[in-house]
């Protein structure tokens, strides 16, 4: 399952409505991506899973 493990975002399910209005499940996945981070506390280097949505905004704080 991907789940981002910074905003907790996961997959969301609803339903795709064809032309003649029938109804079948479907999903809406996360674009989850491997990062390799540096903590600051201890200097490590962790890797976890980052929807693009966050790795978007760490790359906006981090260019101010």
């Amino acid at each position: 399952m991907r789940i981002c493990t910074v905003c907790g975002k996961r997959e969301m399910h609803g339903k795709k409505v064809s032309h003649s209005n029938i109804k079948t499940p479907r999903r809406w996945r996360v674009n989850v991506q491997k990062v390799n981070a540096l903590q600051l506390q201890n200097g490590e280097v962790v890797s976890g899973y980052v929807c693009s949505r966050c790795i978007r905004t760490a790359h906006k704080v981090a260019s101010k």
